[in-house]
């Protein structure tokens, strides 16, 4: 009797790994790309601006790389048991920053949090925001293009699911 607790242990880590390893499916209407999360990384399609230095929180990961104040949404099924970070504009100048920071909250009151900020070269912006959830059942989620940048998704494994 006294096995089965942590023979039942063993499989929920076994099968929150297993959650782990799956990846992180987008699509979004337009060109996109998967990059590792890396200093020195351009971080839109369409424009020159890197990443200056990346936090430790996020060091391994990937993310999804946009083209610049194109404004569409990006839908990604989310597995269940992977915390996943979601990057926004950091409204410094943007035309749109009341959207941005309406955005910003609302994703915070469905379970969002604050999470870093990853510095850039783009002197408009400076950094992105990043906030961050984990997802307790496997979510399809639809984001919102807001910002320059529009919603940039990062996770350690994400792969593109089709237009």
């Amino acid at each position: 009797m006294k096995l089965f607790p942590s023979i039942m242990a063993s499989f929920a880590l076994l099968a929150s790994a297993a959650s782990a390893e799956e990846s992180v499916k987008v699509r979004y209407a337009a060109a996109i790309e998967i990059r590792d999360l890396e200093e020195g990384k351009e971080y839109l399609t369409n424009r020159n601006y890197v990443l200056k230095k990346v936090p430790k929180e996020l060091a391994s990961m990937r993310f999804t790389v946009l083209p610049g104040n194109e404004h569409k949404d990006l839908q990604a099924t989310i597995p269940k048991g992977v915390t996943v970070y979601l990057g926004l504009d950091s409204e410094n100048k943007a035309p749109d920053a009341a959207a941005i920071r309406r955005y910003s909250a609302a994703m915070e009151k469905d379970g969002w949090s604050y999470s870093c900020k990853i510095p850039v070269t783009d002197k408009r912006m400076k950094f992105i925001r990043v906030l961050k959830k984990e997802f307790t059942e496997t979510t399809t989620i639809d984001l919102k293009g807001v910002g320059f940048i529009g919603s940039v998704l990062i996770s350690p494994r994400i792969e593109i699911k089709g237009r």
